[in-house]
């Protein structure tokens, strides 16, 4: 782990990091169905984005020393969480996910500032769609995208960066349950759909130290280690148990933020 910032630095990802174990990432995948339960009756429609804001075994993750040591040893002592993200394919599922860059539309900057947690509550593997990267593209900088809008894409716009992909410099981050990715916010990743008979789940958490800033308008986030002495973001507040209504209403004060990649 001494060498873990400058790997990240040079490679623009790192992998695997043990978080979590085996039973307890099987508990978090029995969560999920509930959650989604849940969130049909309460807005109607099942969520992706935020739900750390309104279940308490959410939260405990997104604040757990496991998971938030790794990301201090390159982003530093003071941690936001900017947003949480359900990434699930079922088995044999089409969708699949675009070359692309996370920087193109999340208006942060600067990108140095950010890493994303890719953390496996089941198997991912290549043959369910594990999370692929370009290796060294977060040095290219911001690259054009194009807006595909195809059939499958989870993305929501279908955005593909216009790179032509060196198949050498693929990386497939498969993991094991309970075990987290991290990877830079400009890298190039993708993942390709699920054609096996294993579930694919994961939750993806985006980190970025205090200075970070939103250039896309006011933006909230969850504070997790440390202090912000820059208060760029509102600070979004813990639930106080699940599903409360002031746990409700964070979530929808927040959920229509950037922060939430609408």
């Amino acid at each position: 782990m001494h060498d873990l910032a400058e790997r990240f630095a040079a490679d623009g990802y790192r992998f695997p990091l043990a978080v979590l174990s085996p039973a307890e990432a099987a508990a978090a995948a029995e969560q999920y169905p509930l959650f989604q339960a849940r969130a049909r009756e309460v807005f109607g429609s099942e969520q992706r984005f935020k739900a750390h804001l309104l279940v308490g075994w959410l939260d405990a993750l997104v604040h757990d020393p496991r998971v938030l040591d790794p990301v201090s040893r390159i982003l530093g002592p003071d941690l936001l969480l900017w947003s949480s993200d359900f990434f699930v394919k079922p088995p044999r599922d089409p969708g699949y996910v675009s070359f692309h860059q996370d920087t193109t539309y999340a208006g942060l900057e600067p990108f140095d500032g950010i890493v994303n947690a890719w953390i496996a509550l089941t198997p991912s593997r290549k043959a369910n769609g594990c999370l692929k990267v370009v290796a060294g593209s977060h040095r290219f900088g911001q690259l054009p995208h194009t807006n595909t809008h195809a059939a499958g894409n989870m993305l929501f716009y279908g955005q593909e960066a216009a790179l032509e992909i060196d198949p050498a410099k693929v990386v497939d981050m498969e993991l094991d349950p309970g075990e987290m990715s991290l990877h830079h916010m400009a890298i190039v990743h993708g993942s390709q759909a699920n054609t096996s008979d294993t579930p694919r789940m994961g939750v993806v958490l985006r980190f970025i130290r205090p200075s970070v800033r939103q250039t896309k308008g006011p933006d909230s986030a969850t504070l997790v280690r440390g202090t912000d002495r820059f208060g760029h973001f509102e600070h979004e507040p813990r639930p106080d148990h699940d599903w409360s209504p002031a746990a409700i209403a964070a979530f929808r004060a927040a959920i229509d933020r950037p922060s939430a990649l609408g």
